[in-house]
């Protein structure tokens, strides 16, 4: 399995695509807003943790990135745009306590996926060939890092602001599966 890890290449690349991508969807949306109306992209799982202990996880297992339409939430950039919109102001910094509570859960992910690894590095050892525990668990740690990300926004801005952001931008940045997402969201809460 080690050998099929992306190269650095390979991951800025993808990084770069993704925040390439995001900047100009960003300036598309700005441009059908009414004028002097602006929004500015929120990571609901801040950049920080993409840069620490938690990256490999995140962009080479799970093969998400920061700047993805998933992890951004359109909030107005100033106070005009705020009242126009019905939008926050984005805030420019997160809450205190959200780094180190997604930093607890981002490393009870990673070693779900560490003890599925050992297993099937095991079981590659004996013959058995057995990938399916390591496969569900990828699955459970992205459909987990995705809720996880929508709860903290919800937690963070407010559920009305989540829920406005949807209805206004959901399905532009590509989240068909935001009722799920809204779902997904208790079984992080109680975590």
């Amino acid at each position: 399995m080690d050998n099929m890890m992306p190269t650095q290449d390979l991951v800025q690349a993808r990084h770069d695509a993704a925040l390439a991508q995001q900047t100009s969807f960003v300036e598309r949306i700005n441009g059908q807003l009414p004028k002097g109306t602006t929004v500015a992209p929120y990571a609901m799982l801040p950049w920080t943790l993409w840069h620490g202990q938690f990256g490999q996880l995140l962009m080479v297992n799970c093969e998400y990135y920061p700047a993805q339409p998933w992890n951004t939430m359109l909030l107005a950039a100033d106070e005009r745009s705020s009242f126009v919109l019905d939008l926050p102001v984005h805030p420019g910094a997160y809450p205190a306590n959200l780094v180190p509570s997604a930093e607890k859960h981002l490393a009870e992910f990673q070693e779900e996926l560490s003890a599925a690894k050992d297993y099937t590095d095991r079981s590659m050892q004996t013959g058995e060939m057995d990938v399916t525990v390591f496969g569900k668990a990828l699955d459970d740690v992205r459909r987990n890092v995705l809720a996880m990300a929508n709860t903290f926004a919800a937690i963070s801005l407010g559920d009305d602001v989540y829920e406005r952001h949807l209805a206004m931008f959901g399905k532009a940045l590509g989240w068909p599966h935001a009722e799920a997402l809204l779902e997904n969201r208790e079984a992080i809460r109680s975590r």
